[in-house]
């Protein structure tokens, strides 16, 4: 019963997690195509942004190898440094002028040449995720102050062809990390 309700609560709150991304890379991406065309993109109802990442989300959802998923994680990984590089640098550039994985890590230890390394990287991976959070957090709080958006990119000067791109890579990491947020709900559900 009560391995039930946590592999429950996992499967649900890997959904939500799943459906949260989506809807900031909706957004992302509607920013991102208001500034490289000049149509109006609030005529663009947001559902053709979701529905265009179900078309990609879903058959990569469907691999049911998680290692097969490292290299769309790698490319997540490097657009999602590419963009806190760029959003560090318009902050500090203007200043000076949950743990929603919690449900991948059985799955990652599991596919792990040596599983018993993983406390270690474990720890090493929260201290990194914190230490940039909190920089960035700080750092957007120190810049733009109350007027911070809730995706910050948006208070990035969107004319930028820096903040453009990063607009792009950010909706493709996301797009491309979303499969490997829904693999253990999948897993579960496939189990049944």
């Amino acid at each position: 019963m009560v391995s039930k309700i946590d592999s429950s609560s996992i499967v649900i709150s890997q959904i939500g997690f799943a459906a949260a991304y989506i809807v900031f890379t909706s957004e992302n991406l509607r920013a991102f195509t208001a500034n490289v065309s000049s149509y109006d993109v609030t005529d663009i109802n947001i559902v053709w942004f979701i529905l265009l990442q179900v078309v990609i989300i879903v058959p990569l959802s469907l691999i049911r190898d998680i290692t097969k998923l490292s290299l769309s994680a790698v490319f997540a990984n490097v657009f999602i440094l590419t963009g806190l590089v760029t959003i560090v640098y318009f902050m500090l550039y203007q200043w000076l002028g949950v743990n929603h994985g919690i449900g991948l890590i059985i799955p990652i230890q599991e596919s792990m040449i040596h599983p018993n390394n993983f406390p270690r990287v474990l720890g090493q991976v929260i201290l990194t995720i914190a230490v940039i959070m909190i920089m960035v957090g700080s750092l957007g709080y120190l810049t733009f102050g109350d007027k911070i958006k809730t995706v910050v990119l948006l208070n990035l000067p969107q004319d930028s062809p820096m903040v453009i791109i990063t607009q792009l890579l950010y909706s493709l990491a996301i797009l491309l990390s979303t499969p490997l947020q829904l693999f253990s709900p999948l897993d579960y559900w496939n189990r049944k």
